[in-house]
């Protein structure tokens, strides 16, 4: 919530993902996750919109907000 690189760093370690290649899906109305996730080196950031297959081949982990989620799914049908 309070949109800082190391705040977003914890919760990848939180999560035992850092140092992982890591795709992050967001969705328009997370701008202040993802301005907080753009500086971390082995994060990948994309749309919901924008994103393809070779994007989630390329990495080991994928973040995703629950909005991003629900939107990458009905893509998909």
């Amino acid at each position: 919530k309070s949109g800082k690189t190391k705040d977003f760093i914890a919760i990848l370690k939180n999560l035992k993902i850092d140092g992982k290649k890591v795709l992050a899906l967001f969705d328009d109305s997370a701008k202040e996750v993802s301005l907080a996730s753009r500086n971390v080196a082995t994060l990948q950031q994309t749309r919901t919109v924008d994103v393809n297959a070779l994007d989630v081949l390329k990495n080991n982990k994928i973040l995703a907000t629950k909005a991003a989620m629900e939107k990458l799914l009905k893509r998909l049908q």
